[in-house]
């Protein structure tokens, strides 16, 4: 995030606007993991922890885990909810 980018968003900060950074799968617009933008994150945006009844794994090419800090890797998504999701659109494309 660029200076300009920590500037215009700590501008609309407060009481009354909220402001979340949310992760989501390719598929569709469903959000599983969010977090809530405060004044003091202006400099680092996490990603926070994911929503209920879903898990996040970070792994390598191998698809095994990434040692933080050291290795670079993506953002796996599985659980429950991302089943549903996605043998729902299965059964609505028959």
């Amino acid at each position: 995030m660029t200076r300009d980018d920590r500037d215009y968003i700590s501008r609309y900060l407060n009481e009354h606007c909220q402001l979340f950074n949310c992760y989501g799968y390719t598929e569709c617009t469903g959000t599983v993991i969010q977090y809530l933008i405060g004044d003091n994150d202006v400099k680092f945006i996490p990603i926070e922890r994911p929503l209920t009844n879903i898990h996040i794994y970070l792994l390598d090419k191998y698809l095994q885990p990434v040692i933080p800090d050291v290795q670079i890797g993506e953002i796996v998504i599985g659980g429950k909810i991302l089943f549903l999701i996605k043998s729902n659109s299965l059964i609505n494309s028959l």
